[in-house]
């Protein structure tokens, strides 16, 4: 590991892994073909998982798998049974699928991401096996990105004002009818919706107040009145919570611009500036929610989505009869 006094060091290290991965998806004759190899991966990985999680869930199915756990001598909070397509928890009662990942809001950002890599196209069947496994993961972060990606894609393509009043009527359905069935006793409402509800005066919250603890948000003031807001606190690195708080506690303001200039370069080899641009916006606001900026599980679908229409042979048929998607 690296001294403290080389703290900064780290995050270039890991920004530098930008670079192998431009030059290997750079590839523009099979840069298609990686993003649909990729995606088809993964859901084949989830059907079986989402089967088997579907039957646990059922408690048709009790064979305990492989014990594992992961963290190190003073994070041991991750307890599994392995059952290779499937990772599911021990000693924690958890109705949300989370396929092969430590947790669930790491496989539903994802599959947000993949989905808008692979611009929802939903005649392909791994796609809908993509959206399957976000809902079953019921992630806060995944199913906003989706959203937040579907609107942009929507905007990009130029698609009717009914398609978008359906999306906006479906929203309104979701939020408004979850709740009352089984009087709100139910599985989506409590891993979704009452999070955004301040259940001590009954009131919508927003996203920076649902990621991180009291002591965070004390953490993070503290950060700004001492001047280490820049470097982060080498002190604080075991705080609660998943938002960009806690990444700028850890590893400061400086190593978030550092990340951020790479995926804003990254962004600019798209032809399609507004997908490219729309990519990176919601990079930008999942950093706000779950702040790991460094994950393969956010940079490969990027560079995939961002690249796959520069491809020789790239037509407008994959955007429609929209030219203007084209820049």
């Amino acid at each position: 590991s690296l001294p403290n006094d080389f703290k900064l060091v780290s995050p270039i290290i890991a920004a530098l892994r930008f670079f192998p991965l431009l030059i290997l998806f750079k590839d523009k004759y099979n840069i298609e073909s990686h993003l649909k190899f990729i995606s088809v991966s993964v859901a084949i990985i989830l059907i079986p998982g989402m089967i088997l999680w579907t039957l646990i869930q059922m408690e048709a199915f009790t064979l305990p798998g492989i014990p594992i756990q992961m963290g190190d001598d003073d994070n041991l909070n991750y307890y599994f049974y392995n059952y290779f397509f499937l990772l599911n928890r021990i000693e924690l009662e958890s109705t949300r699928f989370q396929s092969i990942f430590l947790e669930p809001g790491y496989l539903g950002t994802m599959l947000a991401f993949l989905l808008y890599a692979n611009k929802y196209k939903w005649k392909q069947w791994y796609n809908w096996m993509l959206l399957l496994g976000l809902i079953l993961s019921q992630s806060l972060a995944g199913y906003i990105t989706l959203l937040v990606g579907y609107i942009l894609y929507l905007y990009q393509m130029k698609t009717s004002a009914r398609k978008l009043l359906f999306l906006l009527a479906a929203i309104f359905v979701f939020f408004y009818f979850i709740p009352q069935i089984n009087k709100g006793d139910n599985n989506i409402n409590h891993n979704i919706i009452e999070r955004f509800t301040d259940k001590n005066n009954n009131k919508y919250v927003l996203l920076d107040d649902l990621r991180v603890s009291y002591d965070t948000d004390r953490i993070f003031s503290n950060l700004i009145s001492s001047g280490n807001l820049f470097f982060g606190d080498i002190n604080k690195t075991k705080v609660e919570g998943a938002g960009y708080k806690v990444f700028i506690i850890r590893y400061g303001l400086v190593a978030a611009i550092i990340y951020f200039f790479f995926y804003f370069q990254l962004s600019t080899f798209t032809r399609n500036k507004k997908y490219g641009k729309g990519f990176l916006l919601l990079v930008v606001l999942t950093f706000f929610q779950a702040a790991y900026p460094f994950s393969y599980s956010w940079v490969i679908p990027f560079v995939l989505g961002v690249l796959s229409d520069t491809a020789p042979g790239y037509s407008l048929r994959k955007y429609g009869k929209n030219e203007d998607l084209v820049c």
